[in-house]
């Protein structure tokens, strides 16, 4: 790895670890303003509520790494811009392919580390804080009906039809499906869960195509104006995102283009953006 190369990952990770642990605290105080009568009312102990939210550690991450990517590019961007070092740079003959690659190289990274957390541990991290809110907070236990059937998948599969598309991964969902009619409409709904538990790791190379010629546009607007940029993509992103997911599973568009559509659009205007910017 050359210094260079070095050198923006540190001034990229930096701020990255900053946003990841803002954005984590944020959810927290949000959470506990929105559930704070319910754990005043039950007594819930201050290890209970910290357990509580370890357990929901990686389902977060997984919603705020790639808003995290976004916001520390455009700042170590911006940033570096400002201070005429991406100037020097292109004046030295690099062009601005060379600049994104580390960067393209940590939303590679990025995307294996998402699908990770997203099939491994955000399922379960969900199961657990549900069945720690039922037991902890209304005193309820998930229970499962018990019925025989004269099939041969393993009784998991069973109990697993009655589960929400969160508390399961990709393998579990796809076995899940074959409980419902291909024309049904909780099969459509759950095929779009499915395209999407494999389309939302790809978020991370999608972010970074069009952070980064954003970015260094924009970085004449100084501190308040990189972050608008943030904002105002980070927004759109999920604005696109919830409408295309609920047009999937309305029936409207067909299930992967709804869960691809997203980073389909945002990769290929950072493609147009980065085109202009060589």
């Amino acid at each position: 790895m050359r210094i260079l190369d070095r050198y923006l990952l540190r001034e990229f990770i930096i701020p990255l670890c900053y946003c990841l642990a803002a954005f984590f605290l944020v959810y927290i105080i949000y959470d506990l303003s929105a559930h704070l009568d319910d754990y005043v009312e039950y007594r819930i102990p201050l290890m209970e509520m910290g357990r509580y939210y370890a357990i929901q550690l990686p389902m977060v991450m997984v919603q705020l790494i790639p808003l995290s990517i976004l916001l520390a590019i455009v700042y170590c961007l911006g940033m570096l811009t400002r201070h005429n070092e991406i100037t020097a740079m292109r004046a030295s003959g690099m062009s601005i392919y060379r600049i994104m690659t580390p960067f393209v190289a940590m939303g590679i990274c990025f995307t294996a580390l998402l699908f990770y957390l997203n099939e491994e541990f955000a399922p379960a991290a969900y199961a657990k804080s549900e069945r720690l809110i039922e037991e902890r907070v209304r005193g309820q236990e998930e229970t499962f009906s018990k019925r025989r059937f004269p099939f041969t998948e393993k009784p998991e599969d069973f109990t697993s039809s009655q589960k929400d598309s969160l508390s399961m991964n990709a393998l579990e969902l796809g076995r899940n499906m074959a409980f419902y009619p291909p024309d049904s409409d909780i099969y459509g709904r759950k095929l779009v869960d499915l395209h999407y538990k494999i389309a939302l790791p790809f978020v991370a190379i999608a972010i970074v195509l069009i952070a980064v010629p954003l970015a260094m546009r924009a970085s004449r607007g100084g501190a308040a104006g990189s972050a608008g940029v943030s904002i105002a993509l980070g927004i759109s992103y999920y604005a696109v995102l919830m409408l295309s997911l609920a047009l999937g599973r309305g029936g409207h568009l067909p299930a992967w283009l709804a869960s691809w559509f997203p980073n389909i659009l945002f990769a290929t205007m950072g493609g147009v953006l980065i085109y202009k910017a060589r």
